[in-house]
């Protein structure tokens, strides 16, 4: 059920523990081998770093399940600070016959943990049961459901896929949802926040991106929130937040995107003239919102191709987070997201990864090619006994397509369109079963 847990204790906690560079789970859905309760779990320590991880879990249990899980056991007092930073949680799929809560990231005990540079997409459930619009039966992307002084910073989250109406019609999902009312100091700056969810038309089915409890006026909860890109589909069933405890929700306690104006607080209606009242007046006054596609490479890498240059270029406030999910060096006005967008090098880039069977094993024989970019003629290459390929001397800054081949498989992505700016490995293919 659990891919990895640290399981320490409340009265004899150790002092530190790192978690890094694990792929947990199964990238392949509905595959019948994979994680699927917690993918990464850890509590019982003075000192936590889960940094690097890719993570999927796939569920058809009766119970919520997470990409990476911070005090399951909501012992409250049980570890210090927890940093989670430039991990890739790619799915957290919940196919329960009744609505149970699947999340991104989960905070269920301690304070002062720091979720930065993560990618967090794929995060989805089935909504066939009644589980009403509270966040314990919702996909969330990253969900804070215990303690104080978080800081969320310069992650990218994307929820897309649809969800089919539940047994009482009523869906909810939400791209980050803080779900107490009492907690206080939580900080929600420089991140890329997408739903693209879809779902049947209905006046009880809301696709978020904040779910938010407080009432207003409310200023001694201390929650900042700024500098943030809001991207929200296209459907009548979207909405930027829905706030408060009470189901349903009155009238104004839903806020529309085309509302939402950084450059007032008024009136009512506006998202700002909330967030604005839940702890700084200055609220949201560099965030925007829209309607447009994320820009993201694709719906599970969610890198920024280095030509995008909009309002995410350089619009993020300094909060002291000096690089970003690759390591690239932020400036002093960086990029919202997990993702600096850098501009392309003159340096020959190496592209490089795996081909893997259904058992997760290196799929010997199989043929990559690459095309595109200024490439005159294609080139391939055959991967070694392992799996693993390597390309070397591609010109940065171009774009190019990447192809798989294996007599006998069948890949779930058999052709990728990739911006190659730097060296990028890890650019894994999958068999099917």
């Amino acid at each position: 059920a659990r891919g990895i847990q640290f399981w320490g204790g409340q009265t004899a906690r150790s002092n530190s523990v790192t978690v890094k560079g694990n792929q947990v789970g199964n990238p392949i859905s509905n595959d019948v081998d994979g994680v699927y309760a917690i993918g990464i779990a850890v509590q019982g320590s003075s000192n936590i770093l889960i940094t690097e991880n890719t993570v999927y879990s796939e569920s058809y249990v009766s119970r919520a399940i997470s990409g990476i899980e911070l005090g399951p056991e909501s012992l409250t007092n049980s570890f210090g600070t927890v940093t989670v930073e430039k991990n890739k949680v790619l799915k957290v799929k919940s196919n329960s016959g009744a609505s149970y809560g699947a999340y991104g990231i989960n905070i269920s005990s301690g304070h002062g943990h720091v979720i930065r540079n993560n990618f967090i997409s794929g995060v989805i459930n089935s909504q066939r049961g009644a589980g009403g619009l509270a966040l314990t039966s919702a996909p969330v992307g990253i969900r804070l459901s215990e303690g104080n002084n978080h800081r969320v910073l310069h992650n990218s989250v994307h929820l897309y896929g649809t969800i089919a109406p539940g047994a009482s019609a009523v869906n909810i999902s939400a791209a980050i949802g803080i779900a107490g009312t009492g907690q206080t100091g939580i900080w929600i700056i420089n991140n890329i926040l997408s739903n693209q969810i879809s779902s049947n038309v209905n006046t009880l089915t809301y696709q978020l991106i904040f779910q938010l409890p407080y009432t207003i006026p409310n200023a001694d909860r201390n929650v900042l929130i700024n500098n943030n890109a809001y991207y929200l589909g296209t459907n009548p069933n979207m909405f930027l937040a829905k706030i408060g405890t009470i189901d349903p929700p009155t009238s104004n306690q839903i806020y529309d995107l085309d509302d939402f104006n950084a450059s007032v607080t008024t009136p009512a209606a506006n998202f700002r003239n909330y967030t604005s009242q839940i702890g700084n007046t200055s609220n949201d006054n560099a965030s925007f919102a829209t309607t447009n596609a994320p820009p993201f490479v694709s719906d599970s890498d969610l890198h920024i191709p280095t030509a995008y240059n909009t309002q995410l270029e350089s619009g993020g406030a300094n909060v002291s987070v000096l690089d970003d999910i690759d390591g690239d060096v932020r400036t002093t006005t960086p990029d919202i997201g997990a993702d600096e967008i850098t501009a392309p090098s003159s340096a020959p880039a190496i592209l490089s990864g795996r081909v893997l069977s259904s058992g997760m094993r290196g799929l010997n024989g199989a043929r990559i090619t690459v095309m595109g970019g200024n490439l005159l003629q294609p080139r391939t290459v055959i991967v070694n006994g392992f799996g693993y390929y390597r390309f070397e001397q591609l010109e940065a800054g171009q774009t190019y397509i990447v192809s798989v081949s294996a007599r006998g498989a069948v890949f779930a992505d058999p052709i990728r369109v990739i911006n190659l700016d730097t060296d990028l490995t890890g650019l894994d293919f999958y068999a099917l079963p």
